[in-house]
C-alpha cells in the first residue's frame, strides 16, 4: 500500500464484542503478567500481543510438536499461573 501503515485496534474490537477485559501489551514482561492475571482471573479476556515480525533463521524445531502442546502450560506452572489440574 505504498509505505501507508494501517493499525487494527484488536483490543478495542474486544471489548467491543465483549470481552469484559482486554488488552494490549509489547513486551515479554507485559504479557507475562497479563497472561498470569487473566488464569487467575474470572473474567474472558483478550491479550492482544504485537510483536516484531521477524522470520526464525530456520525452521527445525529441536522440540517434537506434541511437545509443543505442554510447553506453554509448563511455563504457566513454573510462573505460579496454573495448577496441576488446570492443564486439560
Amino acid at each position: 500500500m505504498n509505505g501507508v501503515t494501517i493499525s487494527t485496534d484488536l483490543a478495542g474490537i474486544a471489548k467491543a464484542a465483549g470481552f469484559p477485559r482486554a488488552q494490549l501489551v509489547r513486551e515479554l514482561e507485559d504479557f507475562e503478567e497479563a497472561a498470569l492475571d487473566a488464569i487467575k482471573g474470572d473474567q474472558l479476556t483478550c491479550i492482544v500481543a504485537k510483536v516484531d515480525a521477524e522470520m526464525p533463521k530456520s525452521f527445525l524445531m529441536d522440540v517434537h510438536m506434541l511437545e509443543n502442546r505442554f510447553e506453554f502450560p509448563r511455563a504457566l506452572q513454573s510462573k505460579g499461573g496454573m495448577n496441576e489440574h488446570a492443564n486439560r
